[in-house]
């Protein structure tokens, strides 16, 4: 899947799950030659250059954690005030891509990828998390690394 591919997944999630005052925002961003975390760090500053990641820290998470945070975004569906009405064929549209999106991410993934949960509520990141929200890091060990992040606001 090339860049322009993951853009027009991103743009079809971010449409069929725009709601009643109930909005979301997703990236996947992708790092390569990224020996050290310094290296992953100066490359995310050129994509969000209000990030504050001098006061950034990763944490381990388990691909458990990791699966039930994205899923819980995504099963989101809201309430009367706020959410998403969804006909039975546009729920169906919207599980398919969001299972393409989830199969995105897994193919940066293999049994030595870290995954560690990204620990910054700056003002440098694009939305901001109302309903739920997850940003997440993955190192690959072959020195790349993928920034997953997801929110919903109204």
């Amino acid at each position: 899947m090339n860049s322009e591919d993951i853009k027009s997944l991103l743009k079809s999630l971010e449409g069929l799950m725009y709601g009643r005052n109930y909005q979301v925002v997703f990236r996947l961003d992708y790092f390569e030659y990224c020996t050290t975390f310094d290296d992953f760090k100066r490359q995310f500053i050129q994509i969000y250059p209000g990030a504050n990641m001098e006061e950034t820290s990763l944490s381990l998470v388990s691909s458990e954690e990791f699966w039930n945070d994205i899923n819980e975004g995504l099963d989101y569906r809201g309430d009367d005030g706020a959410g998403l009405i969804l006909s039975i064929t546009r729920e169906k549209e919207l599980k398919e891509i969001q299972k393409r999106y989830k199969d995105c991410i897994a193919l940066f993934m293999n049994k030595k990828t870290k995954l560690f949960k990204y620990n910054n509520n700056d003002d440098g990141m694009p939305g901001y998390p109302v309903f739920w929200g997850y940003q997440f890091v993955l190192q690959t060990d072959y020195f790349k690394y993928l920034f997953v992040y997801g929110s919903a606001s109204d």
